[in-house]
């Protein structure tokens, strides 16, 4: 259900002319006139966001097993390219164990703490919410491990012609 609703949301986004790029509201009535240039543009438009929305939602999908299964090569390999040399590379020496410990942060959900869980005990990890922002989405999870539950937010970034590459709770404010 929560995949139906991103995509309609950036559908929704590019007809209401939100995203970047996309043509400003049309009059589509039975006396609007559009060159074929600006018909060709308003589609192509359109297609781009349908795209990636359906590329957004493999992402979050590939994201989310990765974190069920614990498989720490499979997530290193979706982090942005900028925020893995940043932050796996520069402060954890390659190292993925402590990295990802700190990857996955955000409020306890019972106190208001702030918290970083440890990867390897997370057993659930759900999708809240997909806020689109220019380049990137941010993404709400709750992730809960047998002690305790915390929602989270992480950051993908959408760039054209790139893979979309994730960034961890924590890096928000190193990469911006």
């Amino acid at each position: 259900m929560i995949r139906l609703l991103v995509a309609a949301a950036l559908l929704a986004g590019c007809a209401a002319g939100t995203r970047a790029g996309a043509p400003a509201k049309r009059n589509t009535g039975p006396a609007a006139k559009h060159t074929a240039a600006e018909d060709s543009a308003f589609v192509d438009s359109l297609a781009t966001v349908a795209h990636d929305s359906t590329r957004l939602e493999e992402f979050l999908s590939e994201f989310e097993r990765c974190v069920h299964r614990h498989d720490k090569p499979a997530l290193v390999s979706l982090l942005d390219p900028t925020y893995r040399a940043k932050q796996l590379t520069r402060i954890y020496n390659d190292n993925p164990d402590p990295f990802l410990n700190t990857l996955i942060c955000g409020k306890v959900l019972a106190s208001d703490q702030y918290y970083c869980l440890d990867f390897d005990a997370i057993y659930k990890f759900d999708r809240k919410a997909v806020a689109r922002e220019g380049e990137a989405v941010r993404v709400t999870y709750v992730a809960h491990t047998g002690e305790r539950a915390i929602e989270t937010r992480v950051k993908v970034m959408l760039r054209k012609g790139e893979s979309p590459g994730l960034i961890g709770s924590q890096g928000f404010t190193q990469i911006e």
